[in-house]
């Protein structure tokens, strides 16, 4: 299991359901919100609350289980995501799969299903993370052919993350494009205004920008 405390947003209507899943997330270490209908878990998301992974349930009030996928995939917003639900319609799931969702677990539920869960979601942010060192490592090696080919991917698989932007600023400044590599700074901070790396290299950039009168 991965040491590091995540955070995980749990949706389901019943209430006994959250909680025995909110114990299980608990129980490895990690750290879980709960929600009881699909649209709390788009307002937490747009509100800027960041997740390593998040619970829902399919049969909810308002908006469902696969109306939040399917939202969340018109949004492009990539989150790890595993369906806990007792309906398994299989064209629903099918669909729910194709528009990003990870897994499906069948009610009841075992501590060991949820701990697998876990380890799922938690892959996907690792995959980000170790992709994110070998593409500094290649810039630092001077190989941008290859630092180029491991990033693009990065930008489909993770549009709402500020670490793409961030690392194809860093390639472009090794390039020496200041301009582009400025551009993607400032777009990384878009994202993420919380986002320390893309921070500093924008105010590293920003006196510069102000000077020749390129600022936005």
């Amino acid at each position: 299991m991965d040491e590091r405390k995540a955070q995980f947003l749990i949706a389901d209507d019943e209430y006994k359901v959250r909680d025995l899943i909110r114990k299980y997330v608990n129980e490895c270490g990690h750290d879980a919100e709960c929600v009881s209908i699909g649209e709390e878990v788009l307002r937490k998301i747009y509100g800027g609350n960041r997740y390593d992974g998040v619970f829902t349930d399919f049969r909810m009030p308002g908006m469902d289980g696969l109306s939040l996928i399917r939202a969340l995939h018109e949004e492009q917003i990539r989150i790890p995501l595993v369906i806990i639900s007792a309906f398994g319609n299989v064209e629903a799931l099918t669909e729910a799969f194709k528009k990003g969702a990870l897994d499906y677990i069948s009610k009841p539920f075992s501590p060991e299903e949820i701990r697998d869960a876990i380890r799922t979601m938690l892959n996907q942010v690792i995959d980000l993370k170790t992709s994110s060192n070998t593409v500094k490592g290649l810039i630092e090696q001077k190989a941008f052919p290859g630092a180029l080919k491991y990033l693009l991917p990065l930008f489909s698989h993770f549009p709402s993350s500020p670490i793409p932007h961030y690392l194809y600023g860093l390639l472009r400044e090794a390039q020496g494009d200041y301009d582009e590599a400025f551009r993607h700074f400032s777009a990384s901070m878009a994202l993420d205004k919380g986002y320390e790396p893309s921070i500093k290299k924008h105010e590293e950039y920003r006196p510069k920008h102000l000077k020749e009168g390129k600022d936005e």
